[in-house]
């Protein structure tokens, strides 16, 4: 779903912080807050568009190490042109 969104874009770039993970046995949960800052030059309406929020996951632990079972996104915030996710919104599209 996420490649689907971020390749038609011109620059993405997204930050997690205040990482917090608890963990039992073979399963761990996670929560991080999120900022996403998305660049599509051209878009009707402007070019960027921001977002934070909140991941909220489940992990298990694999033979192949630590692997993400379940992810909740929850956006709190947003900032800027949302159509510049969506490639009708470009100018020139």
């Amino acid at each position: 779903m996420i490649q689907d969104v971020v390749t038609p874009l011109d620059r993405t770039q997204h930050l997690l912080g205040n990482h917090h993970v608890s963990v039992d046995g073979m399963t761990a949960a996670a929560r991080c807050y999120f900022q996403a800052q998305h660049l599509r030059r051209g878009t009707t309406g402007g070019d960027t568009y921001l977002v934070g929020g909140t991941y909220t996951d489940r992990l298990l632990m694999t033979t192949e190490g630590w692997r993400i079972t379940h992810r909740r996104l929850e956006v709190t915030w947003t900032d800027g042109n949302p159509e510049v996710l969506h490639p009708r919104g470009r100018a020139d599209a």
